[in-house]
């Protein structure tokens, strides 16, 4: 296993898969986006994989403490949910995203948990917003690395006036496309032109990224 960081003062030159799929209405006028990655080489086993995992814990703290510290920052979990397992409409209008999680992660410690319901392609899901404290953050990172493309980290001074709900309204009109998983190529611009940055897992073959993006104003 090997790792390095990663920080770039342009984030759509470093991440094609980030430039390549912008939204027609980006081209022109794309807003400045610097990023901070942690990259995993070399994970062939377990142990490679359950050693990065704990890198990136400890490397992402230091980063959020040094640059975005609790007393200034909140800190949110993103998530998604579809009915992909075929549950009745009861149940899954019961579980929606947080008791969902549950069945799978210890959530005691996550606050404001919201829950919105939105149609995507016609098919009923649920978008979530949790707050959580930095202490829990190890929970956060195994929940993004289970599901990269419904779970991401979002966070904003706390200064700001910006309200939560202003903050759902632009997930729903931005976060989601066609399909049940969230929009990044789209939402990463829109989050930093409305001053968010946002926190993600990737995952590349045998190589493996937790990559952050925020506006270089921030």
């Amino acid at each position: 296993m090997r790792y390095y960081l990663e920080e770039t003062s342009d984030a759509y030159k470093s991440y094609t898969w980030l430039s390549d799929n912008l939204a027609p209405h980006w081209r022109n006028s794309i807003p400045p986006i610097e990023s901070f990655g942690i990259v995993g080489e070399r994970l062939f086993t377990l142990s490679d994989i359950n050693l990065f995992k704990k890198k990136c814990d400890d490397l992402l703290l230091r980063h959020f403490m040094k640059n975005h510290g609790e007393a200034n920052y909140k800190f949110l979990l993103l998530g998604l949910e579809s009915n992909e397992s075929k549950k009745s409409e009861k149940m899954f209008n019961y579980f929606k995203v947080w008791k969902e999680l549950e069945k799978e992660f210890d959530l005691s410690n996550f606050t404001l948990r919201i829950e919105v319901p939105l149609q995507i392609d016609d098919e009923l899901c649920y978008i979530g917003l949790s707050e959580f404290d930095l202490n829990s953050l190890p929970t956060v990172t195994e929940i993004m690395r289970k599901y990269p493309k419904t779970y991401c980290i979002i966070y904003k001074e706390v200064k700001s006036e910006d309200s939560t709900e202003n903050l759902i309204s632009i997930l729903m009109e931005n976060g989601f496309n066609k399909l049940p998983i969230i929009d990044f190529p789209n939402l990463i611009p829109t989050l930093a032109l409305n001053h968010y940055s946002i926190c993600l897992w990737k995952f590349y073959s045998i190589e493996e990224e937790v990559c952050c993006f925020y506006s270089k104003n921030e």
